[in-house]
């Protein structure tokens, strides 16, 4: 390895090593390219126009819209099928009847949990009476032994 002249740095052509980027000099940023959304009605509508085209002008339309046989082929088949149709009245996103059903679901077992909490307090009542009871029959029990006892001693 030799050096390039006096400064410290490794001469490039050395070994195959390239030199270090300039600093000055930033890279370009990356733009990532956004997908297009093509709609229902622009399908349908690219459809129509390229039927009434002959084949020299449909490659020139495809070319020039960035379009592809495939695709009209694909959008075809889905016209003949109705999706294309249906796609136009649904709304996009998250359907409405999922929430509903979410919601009853946790209205269900928010009323099933309220059910189970009084039948819990009320169990905890009971033994608390019977508690109450157990002891009250221990008090009386203790004290007819004591009268027992003290009517034997007599």
């Amino acid at each position: 390895m030799r050096l390039n002249g006096n400064s410290p740095q490794l001469d490039p052509a050395v070994e195959g090593l390239q030199a270090p980027p300039d600093p000055e000099v930033a890279p370009a940023p990356l733009v990532k390219a956004k997908r297009r959304r093509l709609t229902p009605s622009y399908k349908l509508r690219v459809l129509e126009e390229t039927e009434r085209l002959s084949e020299g002008e449909l490659g020139a339309y495809l070319r020039k819209n960035g379009l592809y046989w495939s695709s009209l082929a694909t959008w075809r088949r889905q016209r003949n099928s109705g999706a294309l149709s249906e796609t136009l009245s649904q709304a996009r996103g998250r359907k409405k009847s999922q929430p509903d059903l979410e919601s009853q679901e946790l209205v269900a077992m928010r009323k099933q949990v309220e059910g189970l909490e009084e039948k819990l307090r009320r169990a905890n009542l009971i033994l608390e009476v019977q508690k109450k009871v157990l002891s009250l029959c221990a008090e009386v029990a203790d004290e007819s032994k004591s009268s027992r006892s003290s009517c034997s001693k007599r």
